[in-house]
């Protein structure tokens, strides 16, 4: 079994991924809160000529083991989609210039490489939940939201169970 290890690539990679794989000119990289994977607050200077997209995003990149099921990242990706078409707050990802929603990609780490999936989505300013001051009223909000967006899913998830299922 694979030994599960947070990506660590630094801003230049960030840049030239973002430029390979989305045509897009990267103004600003900066590292954000993750667990296992890697995430970046990306600006970008101009947008895809086949999209009129905003210019800030996240940048994603799966751990190495989790990269290995593409069938649960593109569940996840397809979700978020989904629950954005709803009307929930959802980031959607940003195609690739050749069309995809995610790239499995070559990173070297020091004298190894490792295959990591990569996504860009769209970012959603607002207050992280651990900055959240946590009062009766936020825990309601939050669980309505979750309430809500648990019976939406319920409409696809059939659809999804057998990716789901291996979390």
């Amino acid at each position: 079994m694979s030994t599960m290890e947070k990506p660590t690539l630094n801003e230049d990679q960030v840049v030239e991924l973002v430029k390979r794989l989305y045509g897009l000119r990267v103004s600003s990289v900066q590292p954000m809160p993750s667990y296992i994977d890697q995430n970046f607050h990306v600006l970008v200077s101009e947008s895809q000529e086949t999209g009129d997209h905003s210019k800030s995003y996240v940048f994603k990149v799966m751990n190495s083991v989790d990269s290995q099921d593409a069938d649960l990242i593109e569940a996840q990706t397809r979700a978020m989609m989904f629950l954005n078409e709803k009307g929930f707050p959802s980031p959607i990802p940003i195609p690739t210039t050749d069309g995809r929603i995610m790239s499995l990609e070559s990173i070297e780490r020091g004298n190894e490489c490792t295959q990591n999936m990569i996504r860009m989505l769209t970012y959603l300013p607002g207050v992280p939940f651990a900055k959240l001051t946590l009062d009766h009223r936020t825990f309601y909000r939050i669980g309505r939201t979750f309430a809500q967006m648990d019976k939406a899913l319920h409409e696809v998830f059939e659809y999804f169970a057998p990716c789901f299922s291996k979390v």
